[in-house]
């Protein structure tokens, strides 16, 4: 599974804490809540609440299943934005047909990986991070896997694949 500190895909990520939208998590298995909690004890929620974006690599469901947990914490609060989710298109749909099941509403707004370096809310949202770019490409791992890269303004890189076997366009994305 992805990174984070209690595996199987709890995740990782760029931020955190602070006002205003901080964050940025990459993955989240059915732990991740749970880890989110661990680490930053009870700013926990406001954590998930500050974040910008979402990023889900692939349908493996250690890679998406807490992501509706954290869709229904930040939906709870009154006026809250939606979550910017970016993830396979299939997740799309997963996520849409959970939330019409859910007893309480849940908001996001839904990029494909794909598209994520062009989509206007996806840019602005790594520019408040203070991120100059973001790209992604295709990984091989199962159908529609992405891994992604960021650039941030301060001069450092990051490049994340949640699961992947040796692939050129990956290592090539962080060049």
């Amino acid at each position: 599974g992805g990174g984070g500190e209690g595996g199987g895909g709890d995740g990782g990520g760029v931020g955190g804490g602070g006002g205003g939208e901080s964050g940025l998590l990459f993955d989240a298995g059915e732990g991740t809540l749970a880890m989110l909690r661990r680490r930053f004890g009870a700013a926990a929620d406001e954590v998930v609440r500050a974040l910008a974006l979402v990023w889900i690599s692939h349908l493996h469901a250690d890679h998406h299943l807490g992501l509706v947990r954290l869709l229904e914490l930040r939906s709870a609060r009154p006026g809250a934005a939606p979550l910017l989710v970016v993830g396979p298109h299939a997740l799309g749909v997963w996520l849409r047909e959970a939330a019409a099941r859910l007893h309480s509403p849940v908001e996001f707004r839904f990029v494909h990986c794909g598209a994520a370096g062009a989509d206007a809310a996806v840019c602005a949202a790594i520019r408040r991070l203070g991120c100059s770019w973001l790209a992604s490409t295709r990984v091989d791992h199962c159908a529609d896997s992405w891994g992604v890269a960021l650039q941030h303004s301060e001069g450092w890189g990051l490049v994340y694949s949640g699961d992947t076997r040796p692939c050129e366009r990956l290592p090539a994305l962080g060049r």
